[in-house]
């Protein structure tokens, strides 16, 4: 194995976690691994950005030849993150969350903290713990800082949203749309939870 290659922390944790859930599969064939870190040059008009990251992230390698439509692996059910899976821990709620709310309500409560790497959710915590922490490079993260900063406050992610093609740009517009409007039905659900335990306490 390349030495500037890392098998993330938990990965053997995940793997003994989905074969507790019924998951068979030759865990040997790929791996979690992470990329070295590069530095890349942003220029636009009037401003010049250097931005390195340490790492690349992880990501799934081969670690012997794998013939064509050899699956890798089988996730069980039981082991998925969905309404049915997470539905019954937690209170009912009209209008029902749908499935992109309930996991990102799930995420939210059980997101990491720093650099941790033992996790009290006793449901999807070995899943939790190999996705990724940021989510920098990603349009969206670009939209929702100048949303939430102003575009002074984020030159690089205002150039960067400012070039890309419009037809691309107001799709992004219609998901974060969609995210502020998952995000507002969160944040109901969660007041309104809260004012019913208290309630019932």
């Amino acid at each position: 194995m390349n030495s500037n290659f890392n098998v993330h922390p938990q990965w053997s944790a995940l793997l003994l976690w989905l074969s507790t859930h019924g998951m068979v599969a030759d865990s040997s064939a790929v791996e979690s691994r992470s990329s070295p870190g590069k530095c890349f040059e942003y220029k636009f008009v009037n401003w010049n950005q250097t931005y390195c990251k340490t790492g690349a992230g992880y990501g799934l390698f081969a670690t012997r030849t794998i013939e064509p439509s050899t699956p890798l692996f089988s996730i069980p059910a039981k082991a998925l993150m969905n309404t049915l899976t997470l539905g019954p821990h937690y209170p009912l709620s009209h209008p029902t969350l749908s499935c992109t709310q309930i996991v990102s309500l799930h995420l939210l409560l059980h997101r990491p903290l720093d650099n941790q790497l033992d996790f009290s959710d006793p449901l999807f915590g070995p899943y939790i713990s190999v996705l990724p922490r940021e989510f920098d490079p990603h349009p969206l993260t670009w939209l929702w800082k100048e949303d939430n900063y102003g575009s002074a406050a984020v030159p690089l992610e205002t150039q960067l949203l400012n070039a890309l093609p419009p037809s691309i740009l107001a799709k992004l517009n219609k998901i974060f749309g969609l995210f502020k409007g998952d995000w507002i039905r969160i944040q109901d659900y969660l007041v309104c939870s809260s004012v019913w335990s208290v309630f019932l306490s």
